[in-house]
């Protein structure tokens, strides 16, 4: 018997420095390993219940993967 956990990968937002990130992932990683976010920047996979987040206070936004993800997305980036 196993129990199968789905996850989908489209919808992982690694938090990093307090903001949560964008990245292209094609399984979940090991923990440890590499992850490359959209915004550029790299940073090792590390694994937490939900409760951590809650204490790590609100993760805003990573802006630049934000707008690589919408530029490749093909939707509208609009400059103010």
């Amino acid at each position: 018997m196993k129990a199968l956990i789905y996850v989908d990968l489209s919808a992982l937002r690694p938090i990093v420095d307090g903001q949560w990130h964008r990245a292209h992932l094609s399984r979940v990683p090991a923990p440890g390993e590499q992850i490359v976010l959209l915004c550029g920047r790299t940073a090792p996979a590390v694994f937490e219940s939900i409760a951590a987040r809650t204490m790590a206070g609100i993760p805003t936004c990573c802006w630049e993967c934000d707008l690589v993800y919408r530029r490749q997305c093909g939707i509208a980036v609009y400059q103010q």
